[in-house]
């Protein structure tokens, strides 16, 4: 057949048929105001050419013409046509009867105009043709913009990397999938998946849709549903599927159908299976570095409490010259060894996310104060001066942790002292009330300056690193590790702060550290005692602690009178005494230059001066002092730095207790009862240093060396107090306090206190401590002046 040609150009065409020239002119002239191509042919066969070649909108075809008549023109037409048929209109002036009218028809015309034209009927005709042409070609340029989204949108449906199903609402049955559905589940063809029943990719257990959630998407109750589920594929093998459903209405409920996105989530399903093994890997790590250090604090600390013990011991005995520099040196280099544990134990708690912070009230002035004092010693050791300074503006209390802002202050000032021979430190706080930086309503900016070697440019940058030094000539001649200002600069990440530093070389260095803080309230006071009247004398060559110690005793009411040494101090002492107003109590610091305290009262009894109270102060437990103490009848003695409470306590045991002048420094025993003390301890070195601890003391200490032997020997004797260490072979000192508890509940009997001697140094081994029943907690190595104070809280009232 016969293949039309047609032509996209416009304006559009009309073909004008008809053997006689004046009628093919009068039809031009007629239709020349139509914007339209008028083609003319005088024969048939020279319109079928012309039909041949051109795409005609409309023909006007004369029926009675020579060779081939109008009809037979139409009928071939009509064969050779393949798209939409050209209207025909035929023009006659003969075969005017309807039995030739039906003839036309039939040989495809569309209407017929007769013979002598009417113009307006044939206008009107024909262009409503031309409208007729223009609404279909409208039509067709509508449907081809459709079909080409529609294969742009398949395309890109295909090429998605999701699956896509448009299934049956009803019997769930697949009408349409895309590529990437079928090759997801093992199908090459996209014909394949057509009518395929959609659970056929599911476990029956597994089932992908029910009917109460297609009742919600027809209710509108929900627009779409998401899971994930395991998959089938084609040929048996799984894969995990993250699936969405959402319903498409149609115009009626019936025309509405599901369309499901599958997306392939097997290797995201793998991957958060290997992280899961990765982050149990990590935890079994971390749960074994955790183990790893605790067993490293216990056997190390364990052998270091009989080492510090031991050494404590012996500086406290009569040792000449060399002897007591042999032993100050293993003192010194086992607390530097504990001071190296306890900043690994710090860091791996910081690293591991195990770091607690408090949220407490304090007050900044006295923790610097207090830190000061701990650094005092060092300082004069090298002829070094700390200049502590706190603004005016800074608040006297605020809320933050000061437990690990002191030792962020110990290791910036410890850090200082190391690195300065000569010189000042300058210790300052001030208060920011609006920090740019973090935004934070309130900070604290704190800077520790030296004078010392000062650090190379090169390596401010590397500063607070672990194990980080600043060249290994300071390494061999300083020493450290290089934990301390990593210590610091993880500690006050930690609290949301941020560490600074500048330096010049030759010159010294300043760090500084901005931490937030909010204002906090002033803790409730204990009851103060009632000091009115009394007066007091403070002997102290620290400027700063003289104060402290004012402020405390005229809030009680006393009368303070202050001597910077203790030349000064005679001399008021002398002149109290003459004028009939003598001091009732001394606070006297031992160590200070010119006379120290015991100087003081030896030259105040060589001259038969009646006896005054007198607490004795010092920074340096020795049990040289205690002795002396003893033999000049003092029964007052406190290491600085001195907490408030401490303080009050024990002049209230100063002035109001008749006791304190028969009792020893530290008082175990009454007339009635001498204590009974249990030492549960798996180590013969330790047995031997808490023994040698207790020795000057009046009190009945039995011992052994498992939890078994402890709860044994609870059986069958009366303890006032236990001294239990954690880990022991047989059974550990956590199951034999619980024990112990179980059977003191299940028979009534009195509580015992037990303490917890362990090296275990984290907070959560404090708090097993604490839930195994241990009334406290105290980390090996233990040291005596510790002991003794934990001793005397549980056994003091017996």
């Amino acid at each position: 057949m016969l293949s039309q040609k047609k032509s996209t150009a416009s304006p559009p065409k009309i073909l004008v048929v008809d053997d006689k020239a004046a009628n093919r002119d009068a039809l031009c002239l007629l239709l020349a105001p139509l914007e339209v191509e008028i083609l003319t042919a005088a024969s048939g066969n020279e319109a079928l050419s012309l039909f041949l070649d051109h795409a005609f909108v409309l023909i006007l075809l004369d029926v009675q013409m020579p060779d081939m008549d109008g009809y037979e023109v139409a009928q071939m037409i009509r064969g050779i046509e393949t798209e939409q048929p050209t209207p025909i209109l035929f023009v006659t002036a003969a075969y005017r009867d309807d039995l030739h009218r039906m003839a036309g028809y039939r040989a495809g015309a569309v209407d017929y105009i007769e013979k002598p034209i009417d113009d307006e009927i044939l206008l009107a005709k024909v262009t409503i043709f031309l409208e007729l042409y223009q609404a279909r070609c409208d039509r067709e340029q509508t449907l081809s913009i459709a079909l080409q989204n529609e294969a742009k949108f398949r395309a890109m449906v295909d090429h998605v990397g999701v699956g896509m199903l448009r299934c049956d609402i009803q019997a769930l049955a697949i009408l349409e999938a895309n590529r990437a559905a079928a090759e997801m589940l093992g199908f090459a063809d996209l014909e394949a998946l057509r009518g395929l029943h959609l659970h056929t990719f599911f476990a029956p257990e597994e089932a992908l849709i029910h009917p109460e959630t297609i009742q919600q998407l027809q209710d509108g109750v929900v627009t779409s549903c998401q899971f994930e589920r395991g998959l089938r594929r084609r040929d048996g093998s799984a894969l995990w599927g993250r699936i969405s459903v959402s319903l498409i209405p149609g115009i009626f409920p019936a025309q509405a159908f599901l369309v499901i996105a599958i997306e392939d989530g097997t290797q995201r399903k793998k991957d958060e299976a290997l992280l899961r093994q990765k982050n149990e890997e990590l935890e079994r790590a971390s749960r074994a570095k955790s183990e790893f250090l605790a067993n490293m604090s216990h056997e190390i600390r364990t052998p270091m409490n009989a080492i510090l013990g031991m050494a404590d011991l012996l500086w406290e005995s009569q040792l000449h010259g060399d002897q007591r520099k042999f032993v100050q040196i293993f003192r010194s280099a086992g607390e530097n060894l504990l001071s190296i544990i306890n900043d690994i134990l710090d860091l791996s708690k910081i690293e591991a996310g195990c770091l607690q912070l408090e949220d407490v009230s304090f007050n900044l002035s006295e923790e610097m104060q207090v830190v000061c004092e701990i650094m005092s010693l060092r300082c004069n050791a090298k002829g070094l001066e700390i200049q502590r300074h706190l603004g005016a503006e800074v608040p006297e209390w605020i809320m933050g942790d000061p437990t690990r802002l002191r030792q962020i202050f110990l290791n910036l000032l410890s850090n200082a002292v190391k690195f300065t021979e000569q010189g000042v430190i300058r210790f300052t706080a001030e208060w920011l009330a609006h920090d740019p930086h973090s935004g934070h309503a309130g900070a604290i900016l704190v800077r520790v300056a030296d004078t010392g070697v000062g650090i190379p440019k090169e390596r401010l940058q590397t500063i607070f690193e672990q194990f980080v030094q600043v060249d290994s000539t300071i390494t061999r001649r300083f020493g450290g590790t290089g934990l301390g200002l990593a210590i610091v600069k993880r500690l006050t990440e930690a609290m949301g702060g941020r560490v600074g530093v500048s330096s010049e070389p030759g010159k010294g260095t300043e760090f500084h550290i901005t931490l937030p803080y909010r204002l906090g309230e002033k803790p409730k006071l204990p009851t103060l005692l009632d000091l009115s009247g009394v007066r007091v004398l403070v002997v102290d060559d620290n400027a700063d602690n003289r104060v402290i110690f004012r402020e405390i005793l005229e809030q009680m009411g006393a009368s303070v009178v202050m001597a910077e040494d203790g030349a000064a101090a005679l001399k008021m002492m002398e002149e109290a005494h003459a004028h009939g107003t003598p001091y009732q109590m001394i606070l006297l610091d031992i160590i200070m230059p010119g006379l120290d305290g015991f100087q003081v009262l030896e030259c105040w009894q060589s001259v038969g001066r009646p006896g005054i109270p007198v607490m004795v102060l010092t920074s340096e437990h020795h049990e040289a002092y205690l002795a002396k103490c003893r033999t000049m009848g003092i029964h007052h003695y406190m290491i600085k730095p001195v907490r408030r409470a401490d303080l009050i306590q024990v002049i209230e045991s100063l002035l109001f207790c008749q006791e304190a002048e028969k009792g020893d420094v530290l008082c175990l025993t009454t007339a009635a009862h001498v204590p009974k003390i249990l030492l549960v301890d798996d180590s013969e070195d330790n047995r031997v240093l808490i023994q040698a601890y207790l020795k000057q003391y009046t009190c009945q200490l039995s011992m052994a060396e498992n939890g078994l032997e402890a709860l044994r020997a609870l059986e069958t004797g009366r303890f006032d107090l236990v001294l239990m260490d954690i880990q022991m072979p047989v059974m550990d000192g956590y199951a034999a306090t619980r024990s112990w508890r179980a059977i003191e509940q299940e028979r009534n009997l009195p509580r015992v206190p037990i303490v917890a001697l362990t090296a275990y140094a984290l907070r959560e081994d404090i708090a097993h401590s604490l839930e195994a029943g241990c009334d406290t907690h105290m980390t090996k190595p233990v040291k005596k002046r510790s002991l003794l104070d934990i001793i005397e809280k549980y056994l003091a009232p017996v």
